[in-house]
């Protein structure tokens, strides 16, 4: 087993470029969304302006060495002028620029996306069999994922699948993960995040990808463990014979609860992401949100329209310091 140490994600912004999504990620049989959003109001914060989102990187650039983008969504953007914002943050100087999606509409886009400067591609899906595919997604549009990955493959573009566990949906792991590794694909495994409110739900559907490793073991040559520092987390990386890999991250709710803020939060036995879990996310409204379970805690990168909120304040915030709650 190999264990490598890293800082945190302090070298990635995640740009929101819209809050809608056709996708509805819930519990099966309910309607529930399980989707986090994102720590955004669906489908109510307008698309984001580029130009002020590429001076927004540029800002985070030279005050803390941006230097990765991942464009996120809900279900993001395709569109000529996102073409032309990749070619633009390359220009700038960001050395990798990641796009995460379920997929939709996606296959006629990716040559022109990777001509713009797309670095890879990270594309959700929460289930490998048709019909348990359209009952947690919401939508039928499985032909498509695959569609998606295939097209990856064939264009060599680096692709990344996201997949959130849920109990009773889990069967079709082994035979996916056989195809995966022929593809040499790099597969993420998330327990389902706890939201204020769906106790119920989350009691009966949460399943620990620690309780599945079974459905999985015969497929693995080698083991790395990753520790980042902030949040705390630790992700576990099985490399499977033939090529790909499984990647999970141990939920340790009171090693990643280091901030201050974090420490003093009354949700901080129930989450499991941790302050910055997803690095330092910026939505399309401005805002940034380094926690989707306290959206309130939120803070707007140009108060008064205009200026930036200054670097030490935001080096305070980011931090887990000093924080009021939007509005206040």
């Amino acid at each position: 087993m190999e264990e490598i140490r890293a800082d945190g994600h302090f070298g990635n912004l995640r740009i929101l470029t819209t809050s809608t999504c056709r996708m509805r990620c819930g519990y099966p049989g309910e309607d529930i969304m399980w989707c986090h959003n994102e720590g955004m109001e669906r489908n109510k914060v307008p698309e984001a302006d580029l130009d002020r989102m590429l001076t927004t990187v540029a800002y985070f650039r030279a005050n803390f060495g941006i230097d990765h983008v991942t464009l996120a969504g809900l279900q993001p953007r395709l569109d000529d002028d996102l073409l032309g914002f990749i070619e633009r943050l390359r220009a700038q100087g960001i050395t990798k620029v990641s796009l995460v999606s379920h997929g939709l509409d996606l296959v006629p886009w990716l040559l022109r996306l990777r001509s713009a400067g797309l670095s890879d591609v990270v594309l959700s899906i929460q289930a490998f069999e048709r019909a348990a595919y359209a009952d947690i997604m919401g939508v039928d549009a499985f032909d498509n994922a695959l569609a998606v990955i295939d097209a990856c493959h064939r264009m060599e573009l680096p692709i990344t699948v996201n997949r959130v566990l849920l109990r009773g949906y889990h069967s079709d792991i082994p035979a996916f993960l056989a195809w995966a590794a022929r593809r040499n694909l790099r597969v993420r495994l998330y327990d389902v995040l706890w939201m204020p409110g769906q106790e119920a739900q989350f009691l009966t559907h949460h399943v620990s990808w620690q309780e599945l490793t079974g459905l999985w073991e015969s497929l693995v040559e080698r083991i790395t463990v990753w520790t980042y520092g902030l949040p705390g987390r630790i992700n576990i990386v099985f490399w499977l014979r033939g090529g790909g890999s499984v990647e999970t991250n141990v939920n340790a709710p009171k090693r990643q609860h280091t901030t201050p803020l974090c420490l003093s939060c009354g949700l901080k036995d129930a989450c499991a992401e941790g302050w910055l879990g997803c690095g330092i996310r910026v939505t399309a409204d401005q805002k940034v949100t380094p926690c989707v379970l306290r959206p309130d805690l939120a803070l707007p990168l140009l108060p008064d329209g205009s200026q930036y909120v200054g670097p030490a304040t935001l080096t305070t915030y980011l931090a887990g310091e000093n924080h009021e709650p939007a509005g206040r």
